[in-house]
């Protein structure tokens, strides 16, 4: 609730919300029962908080993505593929699907984050350790 009344600042809403929370929730057997913590699955408010609650969390990685994405720079071209630029052999870049950069280029980094309700995936064009890295972030 400290989350959602920063975002949410009309008292009535908050109310609205705490009781949506407290409501009671019907079974299939037609028993009734008070969750004690969390929505309960597949209530109308679970999308609303699951948004105000990861806000703060797309805030956070957007933060470490900017970092990663100052430190970058555009990479070289990848040297296995000059060989085939030479002899005029563009065609097997294409067939072999050589990357047109080096992807262990350690000063080409970039990372991508999407989320989709709460399944969320941070891509990184870099080395493993950076990977590593990110996630003990995001672990935080």
């Amino acid at each position: 609730m400290e989350l959602i009344q920063k975002r949410v600042t009309d008292p009535m809403i908050c109310q609205l919300i705490r009781k949506g929370l407290k409501a009671k929730v019907f079974t299939k057997d037609q028993t009734q029962y008070v969750p004690e913590l969390g929505t309960p699955q597949g209530g109308i408010l679970s999308p609303l908080l699951s948004n105000i609650y990861l806000h703060e969390f797309d805030n956070y990685i957007a933060s470490i993505t900017d970092e990663y994405a100052k430190t970058s720079t555009k990479p070289p071209r990848n040297p296995a593929i000059e060989k085939y630029y030479k002899s005029k052999r563009k065609k097997d870049i294409y067939r072999l699907k050589i990357p047109y950069y080096d992807p262990k280029d350690v000063k080409h980094l970039k990372v991508s984050y999407i989320r989709y309700a709460d399944d969320f995936l941070i891509g990184v064009t870099g080395g493993r350790k950076m990977a590593v890295e990110l996630r003990e972030k995001a672990a935080i």
